[in-house]
């Protein structure tokens, strides 16, 4: 089997419910999108955390090749007994 495959079948044998992974190439689309939405995005591109930096992973992390992604499904998971009517879920 790939790596690929087995980091997948890893993740859903352990309860992920998705797995994806991409190469960790710039998102160059999400950051024209950014910049070209002018002064609503200010705020954004001023953030002290250079959020459009995870859109180019390297700057963070030089020798990266791929990005995993995980969705983990809240949804299956049962609260305990008590909890239910207490506990609200996000979805």
């Amino acid at each position: 089997m790939s790596p690929t495959r087995d980091i997948k079948d890893f993740a859903l044998d352990i309860g992920y419910s998705k797995v994806g992974i991409t190469p960790a190439d710039d998102f160059s689309d999400h950051i024209a999108q950014v910049r070209s939405r002018g002064e609503i995005y200010d705020y954004y591109l001023a953030d002290p955390r250079q959020l459009l930096k995870g859109a180019q992973p390297r700057q963070i992390m030089p020798s990266a090749r791929s990005i995993i992604s995980l969705a983990w499904d809240y949804a299956q998971k049962a609260f305990p007994e008590p909890l239910p009517g207490k506990v609200g879920r996000i979805y």
